[in-house]
């Protein structure tokens, strides 16, 4: 009877989740470059693990300037839009990436790499809550978190594989992901009018701002309560592979594995 209940919750998803689902299952077969990162720069950049750990920093500092202008920029062009500029230009950042051997330039592009990749998230989840409804709002964010999920775990396993062969292949891979997923998104915003469809827009910004959430004290507790939890979690992306590979002596491939897991 459950089985029956889930599945009619499926067939209940709105199409423009789907279509973001599609999205970002493409999308995120391809983030091997953030996942094997830290193993890259050592192997095959020149960086020290220190340097390399800057690096990282560096992509979780675009992160968190990404997320702050992702809400103004849904506001002011739209959810789709903001989708598509993040998967294009974290596609053109890709692929210069392994182009670079100056620190500078590779820590500059950490950064502006983490903007418009990490800028996809909150777009992305922008356009499921606008069009899901209260009923099955949780089965379309699950939606999207499956995809979220089997694309990583699939592109962490070829992304080992890949590391082990070639030195630029992983950010080749990714670059080609995050265009074939903007062309896909591309085409299902053209069959359901995702660019046109914009329904925040209309509302003013000082509905919008940040002080409103900053006066949820519950959110706000929420929030300190995640704060050691992701200290623990982003640790998989920085010090993790570098210890299993360096000290460990497991190969890449082995660190692609164990993400799946």
């Amino acid at each position: 009877m459950r089985a029956f209940r889930r599945l009619s919750a499926l067939r209940a998803v709105p199409a423009v989740v789907w279509g973001v689902f599609a999205t970002t299952l493409v999308n995120r077969f391809g983030t091997m470059a953030l996942t094997f990162l830290a193993i890259w720069l050592p192997r095959y950049g020149g960086f020290s693990v220190p340097e390399a750990g800057a690096c990282v920093t560096l992509y979780g500092a675009g992160s968190l300037v990404a997320m702050i202008l992702a809400g103004p920029t849904c506001v002011r062009f739209g959810a789709a839009s903001t989708v598509l500029i993040s998967l294009l230009g974290s596609g053109v950042a890709l692929t210069f990436f392994p182009l670079f051997h100056s620190a500078p330039l590779v820590y500059l592009l950490c950064f502006v790499w983490a903007m418009f990749a990490e800028a996809y998230r909150p777009a992305s989840l922008t356009m499921v809550s606008d069009v899901a409804l209260a009923g099955d709002s949780k089965m379309s964010f699950a939606v999207l978190r499956l995809a979220t999920n089997i694309g990583m775990m699939a592109g962490s396993v070829v992304g080992g594989v890949l590391l082990s062969v070639s030195r630029s292949a992983i950010f080749i891979v990714d670059a080609i992901t995050s265009f074939a997923a903007a062309a896909v998104f591309m085409v299902v915003a053209k069959r359901l009018g995702l660019i046109r469809m914009n329904p925040r827009r209309e509302l003013p910004l000082w509905q919008l701002r940040s002080s409103q959430v900053l006066q949820d004290r519950k959110f706000l507790l929420y929030l300190i309560a995640l704060l050691p939890l992701q200290l623990v979690m982003v640790q998989h992306k920085a010090a993790l592979p570098h210890f299993l590979t360096d000290h460990l002596g497991f190969p890449a491939a082995f660190f692609g594995l164990l993400v799946l897991v």
